[in-house]
């Protein structure tokens, strides 16, 4: 028996050692993801009838050091852009894309909600993640 148990122990596998460093890698990404702020990431802008509009591509540090920034592309990546300005609001955000062009977006049960103002006009639209 003991000789059985002495074969089984040499022929059973090694530990995968990149399974190891998979494993650390996202625990180490989960952990740095806790530190960012809620808007942190990529994103897509969908109207109404949830058809892409803009994609977001937002670093938000965490509370306290630092205003988010970001970049903003059209749907289609036709046309891309800085973001002029992202502002915490209260119980919302605005974020201002080009001087004619802004969200103005509630957190509103796990989503962002709200809408585009665009050369005067308003439209509803959702923010989610890409």
């Amino acid at each position: 028996m003991i000789l059985l148990l002495a074969g089984l122990l040499l022929t059973a596998p090694a530990p995968d050692p990149s399974a190891a460093f998979d494993a650390r890698m996202v625990a180490s990404a989960s952990a740095a993801e806790a530190f960012q702020g809620p808007l942190d990431g990529a994103w897509v802008v969908r109207d109404g009838r949830g058809q892409p509009l803009l994609r977001l591509e937002i670093e938000d540090p965490p509370p306290g050091s630092g205003s988010p920034t970001g970049a903003w592309s059209l749907a289609d990546g036709s046309t891309m852009g800085a973001i002029e300005r992202i502002e915490a609001t209260r119980g919302g955000v605005r974020i201002q894309i080009t001087p004619d062009e802004r969200l103005v977006l509630q957190r509103l049960r796990g989503r962002w909600r709200g809408r585009m103002v665009e050369a005067g006009r308003t439209s509803l639209v959702i923010l989610g993640r890409r």
